[in-house]
């Protein structure tokens, strides 16, 4: 019979079973003159034990082995080396790594491996970029355009594998000017791309546009922190401190360029009020599958909601004993608000469907606001411009997810000629009060008399408009977020 299998504490201070077969090694180099084993694992268990007459190099990092006591089952054949030794040895050794030694000393081995994987690289960097991405995704064509505007090229969009061999097929092994990536597509969850940048001393930044805790969830080890990480909400940056993230800046979202067009003057005949977005976020059920919301804080949160507060991701995260990272407790919070976020848009839209509003937007919209004029959604690269600077106005209502944000609405929309009503919120202290007084709103009650007043005073609300596009046109394009980025960077 099997003995039982060794348990310690990972890095979070769970508690981990240490895996022995030989799917538990990762071969990172299946050539070479010797074997270099990276990690011992338990120390024992079948796949050592068929190595054990074997000649080979390892190492182990400190706290696993004070925790393990591996080095007691190796054999006399077997040659303990240190870092500086592994350095010599990586290029000419067939290499094998302990998948676990992730969770067991993370800092310690995605250091050591991305010092290993640096050394085949040239030193003088150039001016291409890794961007990951393709042109369906958010924002990236929009970071192309901007690298390209600031003479970074060529652009590298996509790996054939999220490894250090890709990465170093796809620069030729000379090092890039720096990698941006939204969300953290691109980067493997491991953060070994990542660790290879910081060897190579390239800079690597994460510009997080949606909520910050959502996003980090899918990474399971600690690299993130050790990123520089932007964020589109300013509320979430003493969280992302607090937890240890080293570098957090915010930066907001910008005008995309191909809604910037020719303003025109509003037609005689009256346009309709507009409403353009998704009643849910994609996969949204999939995301929330596994949380399960208690009922009393829900009716709670609707019944503040009721008297016009609005019950956002802090507020939940105040009133949900979960923790952000890691793991996905964040999420219960998360789907809180995500139900607090639809009934509010619901709240203003049933204000504007009396207007006459018109909801662009997926069928989803039928079932949360009976009789609204509902069309389908339309493409953010196509006619999506048009529709904006044609409508009387555009209405916005912001994500309780990140209550301090600014949409692509709050700049678009301008961007292409139209006009925007938002909802006031702490976001729109980016902007210069004389712009946003007139345009936001504290109540949907307060949207008939700004709807009449739009159709009674068109030429004021015209000039609006063009101090608005002017001020954009200087201080909000994705050319500026960019160069604002590079700045920041160590």
């Amino acid at each position: 019979m099997r003995s039982e299998r060794l348990r310690i504490a990972d890095f979070s201070g769970r508690p981990l079973t240490l895996a022995d077969g030989p799917e538990a090694w990762e071969t990172l180099k299946d050539q070479g003159e010797d074997l270099l084993l990276l990690g011992l694992g338990p120390g024992n268990g079948p796949f050592l034990g068929a190595c054990a007459s074997q000649k080979l190099y390892w190492l182990e990092a400190p706290a696993i082995r004070a925790a393990t006591q591996s080095n007691q089952h190796t054999p006399s054949t077997w040659t303990e080396v240190s870092e500086e030794q592994v350095l010599s040895l990586f290029p000419r050794a067939r290499v094998l790594f302990f998948r676990q030694n992730h969770f067991l000393a993370p800092s310690f081995w995605s250091s050591l491996l991305g010092r290993c994987f640096a050394l085949h690289w040239q030193k003088a960097q150039t001016r291409a970029v890794y961007i990951p991405g393709n042109s369906d995704m958010l924002l990236h064509s929009e970071l192309v355009w901007a690298c390209r505007q600031l003479g970074f090229g060529p652009v590298v969009e996509h790996l054939a594998a999220d490894n250090e061999d890709s990465l170093a097929l796809a620069f030729d092994g000379r090092p890039p000017a720096f990698c941006l990536s939204v969300n953290g597509r691109g980067l493997d969850v491991q953060g070994r791309l990542f660790a290879l940048f910081q060897a190579l001393h390239v800079p690597c930044a994460i510009w997080i546009v949606d909520n910050p805790w959502h996003v980090l969830s899918r990474c399971k080890l600690p690299w993130w922190k050790e990123a520089d990480l932007f964020v589109t909400d300013p509320s979430f940056i003493q969280g992302l401190l607090a937890e240890g993230a080293r570098h957090v800046s915010y930066l907001p979202l910008a005008y995309a360029p191909h809604m910037w067009r020719p303003l025109i003057d509003w037609e005689s005949s009256p346009q309709p009020l507009l409403f353009v977005g998704r009643s849910a976020f994609p996969d949204k059920e999939r995301f929330f599958a596994a949380v399960r919301l208690p009922q009393d804080l829900l009716k709670q949160a609707k019944i503040l909601l009721a008297k016009g507060s609005t019950p956002d991701i802090h507020w939940w995260y105040q009133h949900c004993a979960v923790d952000l990272w890691p793991g996905t407790g964040a999420r219960l919070a998360g789907a809180g608000a995500e139900q607090c976020s639809q009934k509010n848009r619901v709240r203003w839209l049933e204000a504007a469907r009396d207007l006459g509003c018109i909801v662009v937007g997926d069928k989803g919209w039928q079932n949360l606001l009976p009789q609204v004029q509902l069309r389908p959604p339309v493409d953010y690269y196509g006619s999506l411009p048009e529709l904006y600077s044609q409508a009387l106005a555009v209405l916005n209502v912001t994500s309780l997810q990140l209550p301090q944000s600014l949409n692509q609405r709050h700049f678009d929309v301008w961007a292409a000629g139209g006009l925007l009503i938002t909802d006031a919120t702490q976001g729109l202290q980016l902007f210069p009060d004389e712009l946003t007084r007139e345009i936001s709103l504290h109540h949907p009650a307060q949207l008939p008399a700004l709807v009449a007043r739009i159709r009674q005073e068109k030429q004021h609300f015209q000039q609006l408009k063009i101090a608005w596009r002017e001020y954009l046109a200087t201080e909000h394009s994705y050319h500026s977020r960019l160069k604002s980025l590079l700045n920041s960077l160590p």
